[in-house]
Order: C-alpha cells, then structure tokens, then sequence
C-alpha cells in the first residue's frame, strides 16, 4: 500500500492549530461557549482544519462532524475529523477532549493524529500514526507498546470508558472483570492511550461515528490490536469516509474479542445509577500554568501513590527483594493484605477526605471536623486504633504523631498562593484538631512551607532553604528547626514499630528531598524502614511528587490507585466512595482554584 506517512505532518498541524484554539476558549473566564455537546469553538476549529488539509491537497475529500461534506476526486483519499471529540465534557470544563484528524483511502484509515490539547494539562499530548511509518508515535517519538502479545484480562488492566462512566462504575467493572475502568470523555483519546501502551482496552457504547474512531482506529492497527463492534466485526468504511456502529470494543485481538460478547447493556442502562463524590472543575477555573498543574499533581498523587504502595508492603509482609513500583508485586502484595491494588491507606485516605473537604467548604474548621469524625466511623478493622483514636480527637502519642501530617500535603496545594505565615497558620490550626504537640504543628507548618516552594518551581535546595529560614524567623520547636538543619547530612532514625514521630519524619523527609535523585529511589528509602503506618511514605511521596512532577511518579502505579474502586461486594476491603483516588487528577486542580 502507498505510504502516507508525507501527509502526517500535515495533519498535525492541523491539530496543534485547532487545539490551540479550543484551548483558549476553554480556558476563557466564564468557561467554553456553548450548551450540552454543541460548542461554537468546534465549527470553527473545524474550519482551520479544512483549510489546512484541503489547501494542502484540493483534490482530496473532506468529511467533518461540524461542517460536513467537501467531494474529492473519484477515488480519492477523504480527510475525516472530529474537532474536538468529547464536546460535551469539554462545555462542562473538564480536560480530556481531543481533536481527531484521519485520513481514510480505499475504505481503510492510512493516518491517524489524536491531539487531547488539554489533558493532562496545557501542554496536551500529540498521539500519530501512518501506513508507512512504523508503530504509534506520541509527542514525536516512537512508542514501542505492542497490543499483539495480549491474551486476557487481569486484575490490573485498565479498561477505558467515557466521561459518564463514573456514574455506572459498578455496571462497568461488571462488564470488564477481572480488569478494572478508568474514565476519559474522548473515545479519540482513549483509543490513542491503548494503542500507546496506557490503558488495556476501551469501549464506546454510544453509537460512535467514523469522525469518533477512524483516528484512534489507525492508531490500534499501528500497534497491532483491533477494533469490532458487538458483533466482532471491524468497522466499515463507505467511500465518502463515512460509518458508524453501535458500539466498539478496541485493544488486542483476543481481549476486544472478548469484551465484545459481554453485556454491555448493562452498563449503557445504568449511566446514572451512582452519585459519586466526583470532583468537577468549575467551568472556567481550569489551570493554564502547565508546570505547576503538574507538580500539584505530581504532589497529590505521590501522597497517594506512597499511601499504596507502604500500606501493601507492609511490615507483616515487607518484601524487600522485589520491585516494589510494578503492578504485579503491587497486586501480589494487595492481595496478601486482602485489598485491592492500588487501594490507599489510612494516610492516603485522610489526605483525599480533607482535599475534597477544601474544595467543597474551604477549611471550615467544623467541616474538617466532621470529616475527621466521618472517617474515624468508617475506618476499616484493619487500621491502626491510635491513629483512629487520633483523628476522634484524642491525642497521638509521640512515637505514631507522624499521621498528624496527612493532611498536609492538600493543604499545601489548596494554600499555594497564601502568603507562608497564614498558610503554616492554618495547617497549625488543622493539626492541633488531631495532635495538640506544639512540636507537630511546626513540623506540619515547615512540611507546607516546603511544598509551596516546590509549587512555586524552587528548586529542592531553595525549598529547603527558605523553610529553614522560616521556621527561625517563626522562632518554631527546637526539634523542628534542629531536624532540617540536620537533614543535610544525616536522614536521622527514623526506624520502629509505629514509624518516627513529627520531627524525625521531617528530617528524613528533607534529607531524602535533598539527595534523592528520583521519586522512587526517595520511596523506595521510606519503604525500607518497615512500619505499621503508611504516614511517613505518604509525605514523603508528596514532597518529592511535588519537586519533580506528576510524570516522574510511576505512571502504573498511579493508574492502578486512580482506578481502584473497592466496592461493596467487590473487593475484599470494600470502602466509601469518598475516599476514592478515581479524580485525583481533578482533585488536585481544584484544590490550586479553590481558594
């Protein structure tokens, strides 16, 4: 077959283009224009895209979702795009959208660019594909994830479903067992994230056009997996460009295959049967700041992702010889503690409750109380009792005071722009709900002031700098300010039965924030020192995902915590929706606006 592959940049300016342009209106004051799924922003991005693709080759068709039909020549290549994919997400203000260029020849997709313009973040990421060139291409570089060698679902696959897949989460894991959903508005985007190796497989159930998936089909073939619909059959093309089918199963063979015999109808009928506790962005309010989106980020979902990862291998099964940052010892080792993989602890519980107790009521101190009341009521058997005591209000001890910390790291993100004296303030004032220790609210006050600094892009040794200096100028605990002074030699003994108390937490937090090259190896020190709480790996995943970012926190792992939804009957440790990691992403975001 002819190559393509001369034409792909084309296309990809194409994109970039009109991503540029559905970008700023998402990100004007009162939100995108529009109302349900009809945008006024994607006419017109469809109208840039015509014209470049078209001026490039007049004889070529065209086929939009907005603006119809452009006749080629007989026989001719026709262009096929969605401008933006997911409008109807994207009117709401949430990330995720993409624009979605193919290039259909002989009733077959020779091109395919998907261009999720701001999701994760401003930056976007640009997914390629063309007969011609070898496998998927992802911000310009090849992608060597290959669909081919998949046989069947397990526990820590990701299947992919739409932006309503949130509210018919139990109808879906239903459908996808033993695998596990995760939710993105696009059907272009999530094509493109299982044809780069990210996610497992994906569904549409809604009747889905060939400006939806035509894009995302180049991509799977180029990565050698399939699309069919419920029948098992692969999409047909008429010679305009056009087709459609009423639902697409994509991934490898045998697993689209499989999903395909399932009962999808399930899910399609129960889109609404769950109110989740799902944080949403405020139309408008989204973060255009790409850097420090994804520190947020990076921060949260490193408190989370340490939470996981301390309170598997626990100090009943410690497991020091394997890699702990893959999902398989992950889930091997989740499954010993009969829980979920990727399921938080006690510290990445009471970090998600406060985060969303910010974004909803500001830090009310009487919500936050409830919210301390809240958890303690729904505490799993299996949780420390002095930590449960602790956040009923009855004082930690000094050996288990680290918990007091929890909550920190929302706090810091929720409090970025604050000026560092009401921000320690305030954290002082949540801590003493918990710990009355003078000694653990100025360690808590430091640990914020050290995460606002990474927010604010310091560097580590700045960041330690000016929190030093901070708590001198504060004239704080002697322990506190003697801890970071000696962070720079020595991460201190931070060993023992119930993990280090405040000050000791601090000073191995800031000696590993000092000399750690990456987020793991800082982890994997913290899950050395085999306690019987995930505290101090939390905060410390929150520093350090906070000084270098949501990319450097392993992206598997992070997935499996955003898609662990322990559901009752489901999941051996079964656990409230509220204090699910599902919108950590979003949660993030929210808590830089919510002041």
């Amino acid at each position: 077959m002819e190559s393509f592959a001369p034409y792909l940049d084309i296309a990809i300016r194409a994109a970039r283009t009109a991503g540029d342009l559905l970008r700023a209106d998402f990100h004007r004051p009162s939100g995108p224009r529009g109302e349900k799924d009809k945008a006024p922003a994607d006419t017109e991005a469809e109208q840039i895209i015509r014209g470049i693709l078209l001026g490039a080759n007049s004889d070529w068709g065209f086929l939009g979702e907005e603006t119809g039909v452009v006749p080629g020549a007989t026989g001719a290549p026709v262009w096929v795009v969605d401008p933006n994919d997911g409008t109807r997400d994207y009117i709401k203000g949430r990330r995720g959208s993409s624009v979605s260029i193919a290039l259909v020849a002989d009733r077959r997709p020779v091109i395919g660019v998907v261009y999720p313009f701001g999701y994760p973040d401003d930056d976007g990421v640009m997914f390629s594909a063309a007969v011609g060139r070898e496998c998927v291409w992802k911000n310009g570089a090849p992608v060597p994830a290959s669909l081919k060698m998949k046989t069947g679902l397990t526990e820590t696959d990701v299947v992919l479903v739409s932006g309503g897949g949130d509210r018919a989460s139990h109808a879906n894991l239903m459908c996808t067992k033993p695998a596990r959903v995760m939710s993105i508005p696009s059907i272009a985007h999530r094509m493109a994230l299982v044809a780069a190796g990210e996610a497992t497989a994906t569904t549409s159930l809604y009747s889905p056009r060939t400006w939806d998936f035509a894009a995302g089909h180049c991509l799977v073939l180029a990565a050698g997996g399939v699309v069919v619909d419920q029948y098992g059959h692969e999409p047909v093309y008429q010679d305009d460009g056009d087709g459609s089918a009423t639902r697409l199963f994509v991934g490898a063979r045998a697993v689209a295959m499989d999903l395909s015999t399932r009962n999808w109808d399930l899910a399609f009928r129960s889109e609404r049967e769950t109110a989740m506790p799902i944080v949403r962005l405020r139309k408008g309010a989204a973060v255009s700041d790409s850097l420090l989106l994804g520190r947020a980020q990076g921060a949260f979902l490193g408190h989370l992702v340490g939470s996981a990862v301390a309170t598997a291998f626990d100090a009943t099964h410690p497991n020091p010889e394997v890699d702990r940052f893959t999902t398989s010892s992950l889930a091997n080792a989740a499954q010993l503690r009969r829980m979920t993989a990727g399921q938080t602890g006690s510290a990445g519980e009471l970090a998600i409750a406060t985060a969303r107790s910010l974004v909803n009521h500001a830090s009310d101190s009487s919500s936050l109380k409830k919210l301390h009341a809240a958890w303690v009521e729904s505490a799993p058997a299996q949780s420390d009792h002095a930590i449960a005591a602790a956040v009923s209000g009855r004082p930690l001890s000094d050996s288990v005071s680290t918990m007091a910390l929890a909550r920190v790291t929302p706090f810091a993100i929720w409090g970025h722009e604050t000026e560092p004296v009401i921000l320690a303030t305030t954290v002082r004032a949540d801590t003493a709900l918990t710990h009355p220790s003078p000694i653990v609210g100025d360690a808590a006050a430091v640990l914020a002031i050290l995460i606002q600094a990474l927010l604010h892009k310091k560097d580590a040794l700045l960041a330690i700098d000016l929190a030093h200096a901070f708590a001198r100028r504060s004239a704080l605990s002697r322990e506190v300010i003697d801890a970071i002074a000696q962070a720079a030699v020595s991460p201190g003994d931070s060993a023992g039965p119930s993990g280090p108390n405040a000050p000791a937490a601090l000073q191995f937090t800031v000696f590993q924030l000092a000399h750690a090259p990456t987020f793991e190896s800082a982890m994997e020190s913290a899950l050395d020192i085999h306690s019987m709480s995930d505290a101090l790996p939390s905060i410390l995943g929150g520093v350090m995902g906070a000084r270098f970012g949501r990319d450097a926190v392993p992206a598997r792992i992070r997935q499996l915590v955003m898609s662990s939804r322990p559901f009752e009957g489901l999941a051996p440790r079964p656990r409230p929706p509220e204090y699910w990691a599902t919108d950590a992403m979003a949660i993030a975001e929210a808590l830089l606006t919510a002041r």
